[in-house]
Order: C-alpha cells, then sequence, then structure tokens
C-alpha cells in the first residue's frame, strides 16, 4: 500500500528516475550515456508520463496507455518508455489501499477489446523496433480481442506480455526478492538495481535484443550477464572486470537491454507500493567504482 505521506505519482517518478541513474550494463545512464535515447530524453519522457500513470485508477487501462504514449512523444521523439508505460500503467491502477500482487490480475483480466485498440495506437505512435508481423493479432491490424489476451499471445516472444499474461508473476516472485536480496548483501540501491538487471538477463536475456539481433545473440547476453555474476560481481575483482567487459561488449555492437531496463523500473515501483522501499531512501545510492 502507498505511504500516505507520499503519492502514487512521487513513486513512480522516484521508480523512473532511478532506473535511468543506474549505470546498467549497455543501457543509458547520466554516467554511460547513449546518443538514443539519451538520459535527457529518458528523464523528460518520464516526468511527461508519470502525471498520467498517477491518474489510473479512474480511467481505462487502454486511455491511460495511450495518453502516456502521447504525452511522451510530446516531449521526446524516443519510443524508449514503451515498455516502461506498458508495464506501469496495470501496476498504477490498483488503488492505494490495496496491495499489487493480489490485484493486478483482476485489473487485467478485466481489459477490454476497446484497450486493445487504444494500446495498438500507442504502440503504432511510438514505433518500437523489431516487432515485425504476426499471423493473429498484428500491430497493423484492428484486435478483436481483449489486451490481455493480446498480450498472451505473444508471450512467447516478448517478456513485458509474459508479465501482463501471468499477473506479473515474475516480478512478484523473482524481481522483488533479488532486489530485496541486493539491498541485503551491498546495502546500495545502485548495486541491487545493476544486481536484479544481471540475475534478470542472465536467466533469459532480453526479448527486444531477440527480436532485433535474434536468439543466438540473446543466448550470449545471457551467458555473459550470467559470467559477471559467477565472478561475484561486485565483490571480486573478476567480477568487476568482467561487468566492465560485459558493459564495453553491448555498446560496442548497440545490443541495448530495453526491455530488462523497463523491467527494472515496475519492479522499483512495485517495491515502494510493498514498503521495500521508501523515501528517503533508508540506503546508499552508489555502488562505487564497481561499473
Amino acid at each position: 500500500m502507498v505511504n500516505p505521506s507520499h503519492s502514487r505519482g512521487l513513486f513512480l517518478q522516484a521508480a523512473c528516475t532511478l532506473e535511468v541513474l543506474a549505470r546498467k550494463p549497455g543501457n543509458s545512464s547520466p554516467f554511460k550515456p547513449l546518443l538514443s535515447p539519451s538520459p535527457e530524453d529518458l528523464l523528460f519522457v518520464n516526468a511527461a508520463m508519470a502525471p498520467i500513470l498517477a491518474k489510473a485508477p479512474g480511467k481505462t487501462l487502454g486511455h491511460t496507455i495511450l495518453e502516456a504514449a502521447q504525452a511522451s512523444i510530446g516531449v521526446s521523439a524516443t519510443n524508449a518508455n514503451l515498455g516502461i508505460i506498458l508495464l506501469l500503467t496495470p501496476l498504477a491502477k490498483v488503488p492505494d489501499n490495496l496491495s499489487l500482487y493480489s490485484n493486478v490480475t483482476p485489473i487485467l483480466e478485466a481489459s477490454s477489446i476497446m484497450d486493445a485498440c487504444l494500446a495498438y495506437e500507442a504502440i503504432r505512435l511510438m514505433v518500437p523496433g523489431g516487432m515485425g508481423q504476426v499471423p493473429d493479432q498484428d500491430l497493423a491490424k484492428p484486435p478483436t480481442v481483449t489486451l490481455v489476451q493480446a498480450m498472451r499471445l505473444a508471450r512467447e516472444r516478448d517478456f513485458i506480455a509474459e508479465l501482463w499474461a501471468t499477473g506479473f508473476a515474475r516480478l512478484f516472485q523473482e524481481g522483488l526478492p533479488a532486489l530485496g536480496a541486493g539491498i541485503q548483501a551491498t546495502g546500495s540501491i545502485e548495486a541491487s538495481i545493476l544486481l536484479l538487471y544481471l540475475h534478470k538477463l542472465a536467466q533469459d536475456g532480453d526479448s527486444l535484443i531477440s527480436r532485433k539481433h535474434g536468439l543466438s545473440v540473446n543466448q550470449e547476453v545471457a551467458q555473459r550477464a550470467a559470467g559477471v555474476l559467477a565472478g561475484q560481481w561486485p565483490q571480486k575483482k573478476q567480477g568487476i572486470e568482467a561487468f566492465r567487459q560485459f558493459d564495453g561488449w553491448l555498446r560496442q555492437n548497440r545490443y541495448n537491454p530495453g526491455t530488462t531496463a523497463d523491467y527494472v523500473a515496475a519492479v522499483l515501483y512495485a517495491a515502494f507500493r510493498e514498503g521495500i522501499l521508501n523515501l528517503p531512501l533508508p540506503f546508499v545510492w552508489s555502488a562505487g567504482q564497481v561499473c
């Protein structure tokens, strides 16, 4: 439940900001920016969409997704936060006095065909990469199923769709415990974010990379992330070196684990909502000179 002294919008903004600030391998941050999306782009679009997502309980899923996408495009040409919008909208729609875990599934199941139509419009507006064509419920055609049904059809090729299809099960069962374990092990918010990111990549890579660059590249991403963890980052020198090599390899080849970054933002929001994190942050931020 939301801390009564803080607003839903503040937690949404905080989660998205922390995700941008963390020095994630292959991803854009103020200390290791990408040309597109730049850290400024990400911060601007987060500021534009957070107030809209904060009003999600009073609107349908589709209307919130489309309005957030329109607001984002209005401040930056990047489509980098589409995944964040799709992940945060159903979580933000859960009323403040209810826990996320047991109440997000009914919200997903109540989605309509109109929600799917509006979400498709938002996705086409933001022109995500690597989508291709599919035989059933392709984005180029009007949907004939509800939004959650459309997500279930896409779950094998897209991790965001998988989360929708399963009531965000892995976020609650894997993401939040991984973040909490990282905080306990390091005492650092940034280091715990990076460990969450690495664990997700090591487990199954990144679905954006898989769509854009192929399964074999995605498998290598997963293997290299697992190598960083096997090297005991951030405690051991070999892990720190493996982290830096992994980051360099991703950037050199322009393999951006964008879906995993979106997942991190959603996990952080859930951590604020479920009381794992609060403001002011009770732990130090920086992971130090370990990335």
